[in-house]
């Protein structure tokens, strides 16, 4: 309905006038009231809808207002299409990339560039309906591009996707999540809405579908496995001399023959460290005086007022004595008696209480021999003293002549310190015996005894013999009464006479303390022990002297033969000897020359009686004394060169090893043995090692690179002590024979990291659809014209790098 607002409407265009005349009343009634004239009535009552100028409007208003709106509507949906038609028709149509699909040509569409940009910006959303892809150089600046061709390939060759597969793919991909709906998981993926979402995954999986369509033709049969396991790998067969050193060492250890005459001199010929190699040293034997508290008759009043003053056992140190000591608690059905059981406390208390006792006593002890011998230990210090300053003082007169010019005033003072340094090692040694014999003789029986007078439970022993480690474990034997010693290898350590236990010591059944009154330093182990072990010592050495001895003679062979089959180069290696040692001395001496002429040259630049020109002076003096040297200096560079050309020599001899190997052998008693053909890598398979004898699993695992005819020179495998020799006979392309079954199954199923085919489809997805392969499957022809333009970038998702690709002149 229109509205009018009837205050704004002029009297006048309504045809009405302030003159207008009064019209008579025609009716017969009697009005009630007086009549009302026009001018008299009210401007609201002047207005008539259906009449007027107004009127026909009024009558007509829903047709005029349909009419309205359906021209709306149809000028506003048609009028797009309409103009781009007609600008079609008028402009030149824009050119796009075409591909060729088949036998057929078709151009990409501005759609095609649109959505492949937006899915390149979602690859990793979209990585489970479609393939990931390599697209080569370009990188995801060309992945857009790349899908476009890809998604007009497909739409030509007919491939399209239900939506049904589609919400079927982002139902599990919702499971796998943790969303609650797929619009949820539409976002969640940064898409604008859950239309958006199931479009971009529609395409992708026309594109994917394209690809895996393309990967079905791959070749996937066991013949292709084979061919994809030989590649390019080759097997080798190796011809090789050995000397086997362990096999002749359980040769003469089989045969035997030594008596314990000849083990006993051969061992007195070994020097200590090889001794002690041979592990022939038993423990340290000692004889010991002891001085004991045992526990079961200590009394602590007795200790109370002078040695356990203030001195209380807590519980912390109670548990820890007792899981210790928890051997004394065993009942007879092997359980054990708790620590709050009755008497426990109270032992491990005495134990602990004889213990601290026994401690105080051996520090008292201490104080007494080392009053006892201060006097001695004084000249003994004062001697160490003296020769400690007389060696600094051989040091310095050392350096000075080495550093500076021949000083006969320096070389006296010198032998005169050597001569007061050896009179002084001298005096340090007799007083160190001296202080020694002082040290040994404190009577600590005596002593002992003094502070223990009077006391229960104080015993002492003491045994002349002297005892290993194993024999001290047992207090109890010898009438000694002491019960177990678990602590024994303490006494062991000691290496001199007159030495104190180190603090109190725990037996089964005593507290105590020892001095050593006899010590016997590393002895060896007892024969019976020993003669087995140095027989085998003894036959190892032997091998190893004649696989040293048969090295040598095999090395000697190899060269003096090889040298034989190359006369000439030998000789032209051994004709450059001379002129190399005049080249090496000529630019010796002329830099030595050079720089005697930078010391003159510095030196004349100091002032006399610095420091400065006295340095340059002795550096002066030191190049010019080098240089009268110029012989000796000859003789050096001889040897290095002498040096330079053998290796020479036997490089080229090397490389002659295979026509002279097993003669070489033949001389020293190594065995000759072909090992192969196989294949280079056969050490990776599993089991090697135990598969094939120690000669091919040390060639193969360290010489399998070897070309034909290359030798190795002799090389030693350590671990099976072996000498080994050899050249590579024969190089061959590996065949179908030298597949194992496990190796060709582990590629067929994969080993657990994805089967044969599915490895065969990824490398297709990462070299058959790059760019470069595309373009020349689906000869891509871009139009004239083409400019390197940034692709659009979607919103939703990574905006590429633009690295300059090609682009279609449309600018998509």
């Amino acid at each position: 309905m229109i509205r009018t607002d009837k205050k704004l409407l002029p009297q006048r265009g309504l045809g009405l006038s302030d003159e207008y005349p009064a019209q008579p009343n025609m009716s017969t009634q009697t009005p009630s009231k007086a009549a009302t004239t026009p001018a008299e009535k009210a401007p609201e009552e002047l207005l008539d809808d259906q009449h007027g100028v107004y009127g026909w409007f009024r009558r007509h208003q829903k047709k005029l207002l349909y009419s309205v709106g359906m021209f709306v509507l149809l000028f506003f949906s048609v009028s797009g299409p309409m103009l781009a038609t007609v600008q079609d028709f008028f402009n030149t149509p824009r050119q796009m990339q075409t591909v060729l699909v088949g036998e057929r040509r078709v151009s990409l569409t501005p759609e095609d560039y649109d959505i492949g940009q937006s899915l390149a910006n979602r690859v990793s959303v979209l990585a489970a309906v479609m393939p990931p892809i390599n697209v080569g150089d370009g990188g995801r600046s060309e992945l857009g591009e790349v899908y476009a061709w890809l998604r007009r390939v497909a739409i030509t060759e007919g491939i399209d996707v239900s939506y049904t597969e589609v919400d079927r793919a982002l139902e599990m991909l919702k499971e796998g999540g943790s969303v609650e709906s797929l619009a949820q998981l539409a976002r969640q993926y940064g898409f604008a809405s859950l239309a958006d979402c199931r479009q971009q995954f529609a395409e992708a999986m026309r594109i994917g579908t394209l690809l895996r369509l393309q990967t079905l033709a791959l070749d996937n049969s066991d013949a292709n496995i084979i061919k994809t396991i030989i590649g390019d790998r080759e097997k080798i067969t190796l011809r090789v001399a050995t000397f086997d050193e362990k096999e002749l060492d359980e040769k003469l250890k089989a045969e035997g023959g030594m008596s314990d005459d000849d083990l006993r001199a051969w061992l007195d010929g070994k020097e200590k460290p090889e001794k002690q190699r041979l592990a022939v040293f038993d423990t340290n034997r000692v004889a010991l005086s002891i001085g004991a508290l045992l526990f079961a008759d200590f009394d602590r009043a007795e200790w109370a007022d002078e040695y356990l003053v203030d001195f209380e056992v807590g519980d912390e140190q109670l548990q820890k004595v007792y899981n210790i000591e928890k051997e004394r608690f065993k009942n007879e059905d092997d359980t054990y008696k708790t620590l709050e059981d009755e008497g426990v406390k109270e032992e491990l208390t005495k134990l602990l209480e004889a213990e601290k006792v026994i401690g105080d006593i051996h520090r008292k002890l201490s104080e007494q021999r080392a009053e006892f011998s201060k006097e001695a230990n004084d000249e003994r210090i004062r001697c160490i003293e003296a020769r400690t300053a007389a060696q600094n003082e051989v040091k310095t007169l050392e350096q000075k002549i080495e550093s500076g010019p021949e000083d006969a005033t320096l070389l006296d003072a010198l032998r005169l310190e050597k001569e007061k340094l050896v009179a002084l090692e001298a005096a340090e040694q007799a007083a160190t015996e001296a202080y020694n014999l002082v040290f040994a003789g404190f009577d600590f029986a005596a002593a002992f005894a003094e502070m223990v007078k009077d006391k229960k439970g104080a015993v002492q022993c003491a045994f002349a013999e002297k005892r290993n480690e194993e024999q001290l474990g047992d207090l109890e034997e010898n009438g000694l009464g002491l019960g177990k010693w678990p602590a024994s290898r303490n006494a062991t350590f000691h290496a001199r006479k007159g030495d104190f236990s180190f603090g109190a010591q725990r037996s089964e059944k005593a507290a105590f303390v020892y001095q050593v009154t006899d010590v016997d330093v590393q002895p060896l182990k007892p024969w019976e022990d020993l003669q087995p072990l140095l027989e085998g010592a003894y036959f190892t050495e032997k091998a190893k002297e004649q696989a040293e001895a048969a090295k040598e003679q095999f090395e000697a062979a190899l060269l003096r033969l090889a040298k034989a089959q190359i006369p000439d180069k030998v000789k032209e290696i051994e004709s450059q000897r001379q002129s190399r040692i005049d080249e090496k001395l000529a630019e010796w001496e002329e830099k030595t020359n050079s720089q005697i002429a930078d010391a003159k040259s510095k030196l004349a630049d100091t002032r006399p009686g610095t420091q400065a020109q006295a340095a340059w002076q002795r550096k002066l003096e030191q190049l010019e004394a080098r240089l009268t040297a110029k012989e000796a200096t000859g003789k050096t560079f001889a040897a290095e060169v002498d040096k330079v050309l053998e290796e020479e020599i036997e490089d080229e001899a090397l490389k002659l090893h295979k026509a002279v190997l097993v003669e070489a052998a033949a001389e020293s008693g190594f065995e000759v043995e072909d090992i192969g053909p196989l294949p280079r890598n056969v050490s990776s398979r599993p089991r090697f090692d135990k598969r094939y004898d120690p000669t091919t699993v040390f060639m193969l695992r360290s010489q399998n690179e070897l070309d034909e005819g290359e030798a190795t020179g002799v090389v030693n495998d350590a671990t099976n002590r072996r000498w080994h020799a050899g050249y590579c006979l024969k190089v061959e392309p590996l065949s179908q024979d030298d597949i194992e079954r496990r190796e060709f199954e582990q590629l067929r199923r994969g080993g657990g990291f994805g089967s044969f085919a599915a490895a065969w489809a990824q490398r297709a997805m990462s070299q058959a659809f790059t760019k470069e392969a595309l373009k020349e499957r689906y000869v891509v022809e871009s139009p004239t014209g083409t400019q390197s333009v940034p692709g659009p970038a979607d919103d939703g998702g990574e905006k590429p790098a633009d690295d300059g690709g090609e682009k279609p002149a449309d600018g998509r």
